[in-house]
């Protein structure tokens, strides 16, 4: 199918087809394996099928609704029936996975790249909600097994499963992972589980476990941190070089700006009501929350 493509554009853009030609294909709960893809009004139905016809550097765009086996669509692991792994991209031109609207798509069943005689290397996922299952991901919403340059931006994770170690798993098969704009939440020992990882940045992560954890367990030496906050009942609190959270600076000035940036309450809002809502609100639009925090106190911590 891709020559046929590459065929036809040929004929009209001779100069586009070569072999860094990106191909943009859909996938929708409601498409058909049977189409070819490339439009919206025609997406295909599972990953299984659009990893299997997309090649290194290649957009998978996904329309609203949720996915996941129950969806018809599988999800994104070797895990699960219609299930399937990105194929890998190239520095200059990664493999993209991507929502049409941030914060309308979910997949049921997590996200797992990456596999012992497999490495998912310059993959972009974007724009993404994902939900843990207690299946291959060990109960985790999200783990890169094995990849390089994996960069991770405007995505939730959920968790809760009694056997997830963490909700976010980061392995040493792990390396340039980046996590931008990133909302990690639920029931886990750990939020982010980075220890293995040879190395990990976050730029704007907020974690919130709704039970006794770690929010991000020992990082690699290999690690730059920006804007990493976790929020724990009344105490919000930003990552610390010691590995502890250490607390904002002028809470109560933050506390209405985040109320503000998040739509919470026009007048005093408390951490309760701040952190009870963002246990609610769908993750994906960060943007809208962070740049509060930003503008106080931008703080890096580059290791």
């Amino acid at each position: 199918m891709r020559k046929l493509i590459l065929a036809a554009l040929a004929l009209s853009l001779p100069l586009a087809a070569s072999a860094d030609v990106r191909l943009t294909f859909y996938l929708s709960p409601k498409g058909d394996d049977a189409a070819n893809g490339l439009s919206e009004a025609k997406p295909l139905r599972t990953f299984e099928r659009a990893f299997s016809v997309m090649q290194a550097g290649d957009a998978l765009v996904l329309l609203d609704g949720v996915y996941g086996e129950a969806s018809g669509t599988g999800y994104i692991s070797y895990a699960g029936l219609h299930s399937g792994q990105p194929p890998s991209g190239r520095p200059e031109l990664p493999t993209v996975v991507r929502a049409r609207h941030p914060g309308a798509v979910k997949i049921v069943g997590g996200l797992f790249l990456g596999r012992s005689f497999r490495s998912d290397d310059d993959i972009l996922i974007q724009g993404l909600t994902f939900e843990s299952l207690a299946d291959g991901t060990g109960g985790s919403a999200g783990v890169i097994y094995k990849g390089s340059r994996v960069t991770i931006r405007d995505c939730g994770f959920h968790g809760g499963q009694p056997m997830a170690s963490a909700i976010v798993r980061l392995e040493e098969g792990a390396c340039d992972v980046s996590l931008q704009d990133v909302w990690v939440w639920g029931r886990a020992p750990a939020g982010v589980a980075a220890a293995s990882a040879r190395s990990f940045s976050a730029r704007r992560l907020l974690v919130r476990l709704e039970s006794a954890g770690q929010p991000l367990l020992p990082r690699p030496s290999r690690k730059s941190l920006e804007n990493v906050l976790s929020l724990e009942g009344d105490a919000a609190r930003w990552l610390s070089p010691s590995s502890s959270f250490e607390p904002w600076p002028d809470e109560d000035q933050i506390r209405q700006d985040l109320c503000v940036d998040a739509g919470v309450s026009r007048g005093f809002c408390s951490w309760d009501s701040l952190s009870g809502y963002l246990k609610q609100v769908q993750p994906a639009p960060l943007t809208r929350l962070m740049p509060a925090a930003a503008r106080l106190r931008p703080l890096s911590l580059a290791h």
